[in-house]
């Protein structure tokens, strides 16, 4: 009773002090040990049954800009483009696990709440917020796949996280309906991914129609002891339209490690066809080094994708023949790729996931940026980052974005809860003014969030 009740105080401490940086000094003196017990098998056969979760509450605000005339809308917009100043968002997340036996273990992730806006009591397709809650208030189970350790490696299959590629760097968290098999009987340091994905299943749910659409992935790796090479394929079968489509990416990624200082840099090419009547040839990359200093790491990010303004038949462009721009997932700036935002990605936090301007996506993008990091004590770690992006193609309007600078700090107030705070100052460019044809202002943004993990 007494750790319920620490852990109950120091939760109420943190939430009644989140708007304000004297979060950051919660007193050290609340419990900190707060591993669950050891969870014993429930049923004969069953090994262990187990959830590990999340919960967290977020806040954002955003400073004011120009009333209408924008042809991008960050987050906390509406649809009329009027600021609605600050929002709150709350997410509940499970993951059990059911471990049959040694062999078969059964896994989910179950979203109760899924960055649910206060305010919004409604949370349907016709909300203010529109599109941004499917379903309303249904649970929504995202995965759920079975595993099975077999003598020839590892088989999973069922609803299964579908991520695109390795890291963050264009990739976007989904689910995908899979069946996947890594191999175990390659030479020691050598592994094996393959699969295959329904994207889309017209057979069973249309009568006569065969309009399906597959995906096929296969790649190699090598891991050493500087670290660890991956080259992949994707092959896309699109039975869905007038004509059959088919295209295909080849991946690079490499994550090295010599002394202090790493290397993770990514390479996407897409290829084969765009739709019925444009092929593809399109390409994203990116690279980060970084150097590890004691406690502080610095390093220099720099991310390249490709545009399109020649005119032909191809689509060159990449945010354009993806629709996700830089990825959901990929946010080492809080504006332009940050949750919010929806400048370089659609990831737009409670409002509608639609594509980003379409004249940015045609003209595509390049940035460099210095990001360091500083573990100030065991609970503080101190983040900022320092960086501009700017068009590739001419595509009439002005090729720079701006001059992004970005402060975070994340303080550890028990073993698994965590208060995070940030901010971010967008020195706009000439390129937003070309877009909406009216001055534009500076963007001023901050956002923290509570977390307790489980």
């Amino acid at each position: 009773m007494k750790k319920i009740l620490s852990t109950v105080a120091a939760l109420g401490l943190v939430v009644g002090f989140a708007a304000t940086a004297s979060a950051l000094d919660v007193p050290q003196k609340v419990e900190t040990t707060s591993a669950p017990a050891a969870v014993k098998p429930t049923a004969p056969g069953v090994d262990l049954f187990s959830v590990t979760g999340s919960w967290s509450l977020a806040g954002a605000w955003l400073s004011d800009k120009n009333d209408d005339g924008y042809h991008w809308k960050p987050a906390l917009h509406d649809d009329s483009n009027e600021n609605v100043g600050t929002v709150w968002l709350h997410s509940f997340i499970l993951k059990p696990t059911l471990r049959v036996n040694d062999k078969i273990s059964v896994m989910s992730e179950v979203r109760f709440s899924d960055r649910n806006v206060f305010g919004d009591d409604d949370l349907t397709e016709s909300a203010s917020m529109s599109g941004a809650h499917d379903g309303g208030r249904d649970v929504d189970v995202k995965h759920l796949y079975m595993e099975y350790a077999s003598p020839y490696g590892k088989v999973r299959i069922g609803r299964t996280p579908a991520g695109a590629w390795g890291d963050d760097f264009i990739s976007n968290s989904a689910e995908g309906n899979r069946i996947m098999w890594w191999t175990n009987f390659l030479p020691e340091g050598w592994g094996m991914l393959l699969f295959t994905q329904k994207m889309d299943e017209d057979d069973w749910t249309s009568s006569g129609s065969s309009d399906d659409k597959d995906a096929y992935y296969a790649d190699l790796s090598y891991k050493g002891s500087y670290g660890k090479s991956t080259l992949a394929y994707w092959h896309v079968q699109d039975n869905g339209l007038s004509e059959d489509v088919t295209s295909q990416d080849i991946w690079f990624h490499g994550v090295y490690n010599i002394a202090n200082f790493s290397i993770n840099t990514e390479l996407d090419y897409a290829f084969g066809e765009a739709s019925t009547t444009m092929d593809a040839k399109a390409y994203a990359f990116m690279i980060d080094g970084a150097a590890q200093f004691g406690d502080l790491n610095v390093g220099l990010l720099y991310f390249r994708l490709s545009g399109d303004d020649d005119g032909d038949s191809d689509e060159e462009a990449f945010m354009a023949l993806k629709g996700n721009g830089t990825g959901k997932d990929f946010n080492p700036y809080q504006i332009l790729t940050g949750d919010y935002m929806g400048i370089l990605n659609p990831d737009r936090g409670p409002v509608s996931s639609s594509r980003i301007n379409s004249t940015i996506e045609d003209a595509g993008v390049q940035s460099v940026g210095l990001h360091a990091s500083y573990k100030a004590s065991d609970r503080l770690t101190l983040s900022g980052i320092v960086g501009t992006a700017w068009t590739l193609e001419e595509v009439g309007i002005d090729d720079h974005f701006g001059w992004e600078f970005d402060l975070g700090a994340s303080y550890k107030v028990m073993d698994n809860l965590t208060y995070g705070a940030h901010f971010g100052y967008l020195a706009t460019g000439d390129l937003f003014e070309d877009l909406t044809g009216e001055n534009s202002n500076d963007i001023v943004f901050l956002a923290h969030q509570l977390t307790l993990t489980f």
